[in-house]
């Protein structure tokens, strides 16, 4: 399951917890989003594993902390080695009976404590709902929206394809032979499909010819050549916007990542050093790590390289909005229709 948001929470009683989670679960719902708490009742767990794996608290996107968790260490002890490993997420920081002098550890050192909120047992609901909120919104921006869609459709995509894996072989052979059918039916209709559609493409009209090619399926016109054609229209019109940066460079750096990981379930590895990719669930089994070493390069793309090719999609952006703007300002496309 994609959980849009990851909660760490570190307290010392079970039954508190228990009984807080189940109330904002139900508030959690009304915000069309997915926490996943994370509780931690041994605050010396916690400690032990900033101290050995650090990285690993980094995919927390807020931290419940509280104040008085053993005799030997106290809630600020936490937040201050978190904050030390440079982990930024927010953090609530709350106490049944200490408020004022949670209050006063935070005011003491507003530097080493910024993004540390505080409330006590009784606020602690109305903060929780009020950060998870806060962080909730990043989601809704348009980025994150196509973000999610691609994400999730991928995980469907996952599983679908790793359930057909695991159980074609034990159907019926009278099941296989339907599935077998509808496969054969499938690939027969879009044959055709495709031999009509170049049947019907006419050279001699040439206005209603761009537009028909531009809708072909990839398996006709792939995307590459439309960016070839794309190019050398830029050059024969002397635009220089994409001078620097070729078609040829821009298929091969940004839209074949994005083919490879578009319909591929994603991960993150244990170490916080590589993302991975898989097409089944025999591959994620299969390749799971207990250091980045075993990774291979045919299902990895480290943090840096993918940091990398963030920068590139960025400044092609810019670039294609440069060029969007120069055809807004011409108005080429008033009065144009689909």
């Amino acid at each position: 399951m994609r959980y849009d948001l990851r909660v760490m929470w570190i307290e010392d009683s079970d039954d508190w917890l228990k009984e807080q989670r189940e109330v904002l679960e139900i508030l959690i719902e009304e915000l069309h989003v997915s926490v996943d708490f994370h509780p931690v009742f041994d605050v010396q767990e916690v400690m032990t594993s900033l101290e050995a794996n650090s990285v690993g608290f980094r995919g927390y996107d807020i931290f419940l902390i509280d104040y008085d968790l053993s005799k030997s260490t106290k809630g600020h002890d936490v937040i201050g080695k978190i904050r030390e490993i440079g982990v930024n997420s927010d953090v609530l920081f709350y106490s049944s009976e200490e408020e004022t002098t949670i209050r006063s550890i935070v005011a003491a050192d507003a530097a080493a404590y910024e993004g540390i909120y505080v409330a006590n047992r009784g606020s602690f609901g109305e903060r929780v709902m009020t950060l998870i909120q806060k962080n909730a919104k990043q989601l809704l921006s348009l980025p994150n929206i196509r973000g999610f869609l691609m994400d999730q459709t991928s995980e469907n995509d996952y599983v679908c394809k790793s359930y057909i894996i695991e159980h074609y072989h034990t159907l019926p052979e009278s099941h296989r032979q339907e599935i077998l059918e509808i496969i054969a039916q499938s690939i027969d209709y879009e044959l055709r499909r495709l031999q009509s559609l170049a049947r019907d493409f006419n050279p001699e009209k040439t206005d209603k010819s761009i537009r028909s090619i531009l809708k072909l399926p990839a398996a006709l016109f792939p995307l590459e050549k439309r960016y070839e054609i794309f190019e050398k229209m830029l050059n024969a019109k002397g635009n220089a916007t994409f001078q620097q940066n070729s078609m040829a460079d821009y298929s091969n750096d940004i839209t074949k990542q994005r083919n490879t990981l578009a319909h591929k379930k994603l991960d993150v590895c244990r170490q916080q050093q590589y993302l991975l990719y898989y097409d089944d669930l025999a591959q994620f089994i299969e390749r799971q790590c207990d250091d980045c070493s075993s990774h291979t390069n045919e299902f990895k793309m480290s943090m840096a390289e993918w940091g990398e090719l963030r920068d590139k999609v960025l400044r092609y952006g810019l670039l294609f909005g440069q060029l969007e703007m120069e055809l807004r300002q011409a108005g080429l496309f008033a009065g144009v229709g689909n």
